[in-house]
């Protein structure tokens, strides 16, 4: 939904995005219920550009996404495996936070040696990872962009072999539609 007007109000509230209950509208439908909808405000003031929009977007999808549908076993095996390799990085703060708190923060188990696992920061590692990169596949079916352009300076971007593994394995699992293009381009410095 684009608001067609604007308001003060929205703008007091504006930050790059914003998850906010819509009034029950007149129309009835499947997705209105009594109490409202519920609805991402996303500010075009802080994030003008077509990458910016686009990527929170997406980003807002694949959370819904997952809250409805949950994750293959299959992305879920891949990602857990890359945070037990250490491989460098991830695809969010979220990602980032919980991935650390789910391999225990470097502790071990006390009689195996091994990593002790924290089961619910695991789970939210996954979900944020699969989240980001149905966001980061949809992104990349809309707009080219350059893999630097994911970086936030909070935490270090996933490598980029790990996360296109990731990506080749969502667009195995939601081909792109026709007129749509998936693609994975390796550039080397001159």
């Amino acid at each position: 939904m684009i608001s067609p007007v604007y308001t003060a109000e929205l703008a007091d509230v504006a930050i790059c995005h914003r998850n906010v209950t819509l009034g029950a509208g007149a129309e009835k439908d499947a997705v209105a219920s009594e109490e409202g909808r519920e609805g991402v405000f996303i500010s075009t003031r802080l994030l003008s550009d077509k990458f910016s929009l686009a990527f929170e977007l997406f980003i807002n999808v694949g959370h819904a996404f997952v809250d409805e549908a949950g994750v293959p076993e299959s992305f879920s095996e891949l990602a857990w495996n890359q945070a037990l390799a250490d491989v460098r990085g991830e695809t969010s703060m979220d990602a980032w936070e919980s991935r650390a708190q789910a391999v225990g923060g470097g502790q071990t188990a006390e009689r195996s040696g091994r990593p002790r696992t924290d089961e619910k920061a695991k789970t939210e590692f996954i979900e944020s990872a699969f989240s980001d990169s149905i966001a980061i596949y949809l992104l990349s079916l809309s707009v080219d962009f350059d893999y630097t352009e994911l970086h936030e300076r909070e935490y270090p971007l996933l490598a980029p072999q790990a996360l296109a593994e990731r990506l080749r394995l969502v667009a195995r699992l939601f081909p792109p539609n026709a007129g749509y293009e998936f693609a994975i381009r390796y550039r080397r410095r001159a």
